[in-house]
């Protein structure tokens, strides 16, 4: 096969669109592309004085210029003004009337003007007084024509019915490049808005977990609190009681953001507000849960397990509000059960739904792992497969039971399955273990 390959590479007007699209392309704001595109496209189509016009709706006539470039700011590389219209044009000075720019922006079709006299234009007598042909290019919006693009030039044929096609449809894509770059503009300043709610919610939702490992006499006890990008509604906590008991719950509230983030909040409050009339873990949820109703939350809920430990005898009573049952680790031989009893709906879906309460006694070096549905419902790469309740008990099997051992062999396995250090939900996990009797 043959052929011939003519390179133009010594074209100056290829060289100088291929410059204006490679600035186009590469424009992160609305100005950088108009910039570029000004400082480059009289190389390409030589223009004296390009103005962008919008007619004014205050009646026939009247319009506003949004920019006027001549061709030296660009060859002299002079500073650009900005191409986007600002709050200031509701000033009435900045609206014009009548010349020639009225008479070319009548209707909505491109139009050609040749032996200009502009002398008395009360527009361009000032700003183009020696341009003698111009032409008039309708930017549309579907039917309606929001703009025009003004070209002047001082050549009296400067322009012909090709300049016209040409111009009407890069004036058109650069109106819509334009107001892509603009939307773009404001998704980003839309979305560092979002970015910075979002870490304040975070940091008010690290505020409310405990600021250091709780103590508990005869327990060892390790926490993680690992956050997704989006701000969740993940909490625990470990308090003692009047009794000498301790209390300890975590929970998770549904949904994501600020939302979930809130409802906790409220949660945390409600449980800390607790009259003391209230003891068992039964009577505790359903005094949360009428609260959490009343709120009237609209879709929202949250699921707790909420246990009270005996130092003495070791004895856990708890309830569980529709969180994912706790695991227990038996220091004899190993083995990992799951905690299941005392189940109920979640809080916040029914004030009246009936609670009860479970017992059960922690022996020396049996360890009880509390864990949110991050953990659980981790997905693979894929996506396919979740970590599940399988992944989360062979962690345990393979650890020694020690709550930091726990901690880490879960983190370990969740990384091995997911092989990401990204998160779609909030990932807590609480690890108590029974220390050895004295």
């Amino acid at each position: 096969m043959s052929m011939k390959i003519e390179s133009y590479r010594d074209d100056p007007t290829l060289a100088a669109l291929t410059t204006l699209l490679r600035g186009l392309t590469s424009a992160r704001t609305a100005q950088e592309a108009f910039s570029s595109f000004m400082r480059h496209y009289w190389k390409v189509r030589p223009v004296d004085c390009m103005l962008g016009v919008v007619p004014d709706s205050s009646g026939p006539g009247r319009f506003r210029i949004i920019y006027h470039v001549a061709r030296g700011h660009a060859e002299n590389d002079l500073p650009l003004p900005a191409r986007n219209p600002g709050p200031e044009w509701n000033d009435e000075a900045l609206i014009h009337e009548g010349g020639v720019i009225a008479a070319m922006i009548e209707g909505d079709e491109p139009r050609m003007a040749f032996e200009l006299d502009l002398s008395r234009d009360p527009v361009l007598k000032e700003m183009s007084p020696n341009c003698v042909t111009a032409m008039a290019l309708p930017v549309f919006a579907g039917e309606v024509v929001t703009e025009w693009v003004i070209g002047l030039s001082r050549v009296r044929d400067g322009f012909a019915v090709e300049n016209v096609r040409s111009g009407l449809l890069t004036a058109n894509f650069m109106a819509m490049a334009n107001s892509h770059l603009l939307f773009v503009e404001e998704y980003r300043e839309l979305n560092k808005q979002l970015t910075a709610q979002f870490e304040d919610v975070a940091r008010v939702q690290q505020a409310l977990l405990p600021r250091r490992t709780p103590v508990v006499p005869g327990l060892e006890i390790a926490t993680s609190y690992l956050t997704s990008d989006v701000a969740g509604g993940d909490y625990y906590d470990v308090q003692p009681l009047a009794d000498g008991r301790y209390g300890f719950v975590i929970a998770d509230a549904s949904g994501h953001g600020a939302g979930a983030a809130t409802v906790m909040a409220m949660f945390r409050a409600i449980l800390h507000c607790t009259p003391p009339s209230v003891k068992s873990p039964a009577e505790v949820l359903r005094f949360v849960d009428e609260q959490l109703s009343g709120a009237e939350l609209e879709g929202m809920f949250v699921t707790a397990f909420l246990g009270i430990y005996d130092p003495i005898t070791g004895a856990v009573s708890y309830s569980n509000a529709g969180h994912p049952p706790p695991r227990i680790k038996r220091g004899r031989d190993g083995s990992v059960h799951e905690l299941d009893g005392a189940a109920s709906f979640p809080l916040g879906v029914d004030a009246g739904a009936e609670r009860e309460d479970g017992v059960v006694t922690l022996d020396a070096r049996d360890t009880m792992v509390l864990y949110t549905d991050g953990i659980s419902e981790a997905f693979d790469p894929s996506r396919k497969a979740m970590f599940g309740v399988q992944g989360l008990d062979a962690a345990l099997e393979r650890c020694t039971g020690m709550p930091d051992c726990v901690v880490e062999s879960v983190h370990r396995a969740l990384f091995e399955f997911t092989r990401a250090r990204t998160r779609d939900d909030d990932q807590t996990l609480v690890a108590l273990r029974r220390k050895d009797l004295a």
